[in-house]
């Protein structure tokens, strides 16, 4: 029977989850440039009791039953032990929404990570379903807060998760304007400050829609096999950061394989 290591966090299980860091690492090693970076954990602190912006979890598996020192603490050792293994690869603490409280408890317990990747919707700000996209001058305010902090810690970020749903009033409309304004005010931030960004999703899960909120497959950029119109403001807006930075890219794309159609380029696609 498999056991959510941090739900009990024995020192046996400590240990354990040391285990799989280095095997991890090892595998990740071979990898060599097909890997971008490493991202350990994933908004955890949602998890840990006094660590969060938000507090999530309460099953057999999604719970942390560390202090949030102890959490953060531990977290940096794991850090160290695949650095340890593999320092090839960038290392980033995977977060939630960063706040200014939380400098205190980070500080120090990063010393074996090179980033901060964040998980955040901040159009959902006001409720979920989203009723509005945030026009681009809302969401450069939002990204500077969080820049701040990372800034504070010494430290760049990684948006490791950020999107919208095409679920409800915004539909795929309102989505494609949320993925066009938030490219157009992450632009500010790159290269420097921000040195990654990753639409969530690709594909729906649509597992979510009654686990987590109806809305959760809509966040996707592919439906029944077809583009949604927020993949291509999405893809432009890759670009035009790519060339912001000096490094001009070609995004294409291939149609899920669900679909029965042949691969196509995206219009952002060259």
């Amino acid at each position: 029977k498999g056991e959510f290591l941090l739900k009990n966090p024995t020192s046996t299980n400590l240990e354990s989850a040391k285990s799989l860091i280095r095997e991890f690492a090892k595998w990740s090693k071979e990898l060599g440039p097909a890997v971008a970076g490493i991202q350990l954990g994933n908004e955890n602190d949602y998890y840990v009791r006094g660590a969060g912006t938000v507090k999530f979890g309460s099953g057999a598996w999604d719970e942390v039953n560390l202090s949030a020192q102890d959490y953060h603490r531990f977290m940096n050792d794991l850090a160290g032990i695949y650095k340890g293994i593999d320092n090839t690869h960038p290392v980033f603490l995977g977060h939630g929404q960063l706040a200014s409280w939380q400098t205190a408890l980070l500080k120090g317990n990063l010393t074996n990570y090179d980033g901060i990747a964040i998980n955040v919707y901040p159009n959902w700000n006001e409720g979920r379903p989203a009723k509005r996209v945030m026009p681009v001058s809302e969401l450069e305010n939002y990204f500077m807060s969080q820049v701040n902090i990372a800034s504070e810690l010494g430290k760049p970020l990684v948006i490791g998760e950020f999107g919208e749903s095409s679920y409800g009033r915004l539909g795929d409309k309102g989505q494609s304007q949320f993925a066009r304004n938030v490219t157009e005010a992450l632009i500010k931030f790159t290269p420097g400050a921000i040195v990654g960004v990753f639409w969530h999703e690709y594909l729906p899960e649509y597992w979510k829609d009654g686990e987590i909120h109806p809305s959760e497959s809509g966040l996707s950029l592919f439906e029944n096999g077809k583009i949604k119109p927020a993949f291509v403001e999405l893809s432009k807006g890759y670009q035009m950061m790519a060339k912001a930075a000096g490094m001009p890219v070609t995004l294409t794309t291939q149609i899920p394989k669900e679909s029965s159609e042949k691969p196509v380029k995206s219009e952002a696609s060259s």
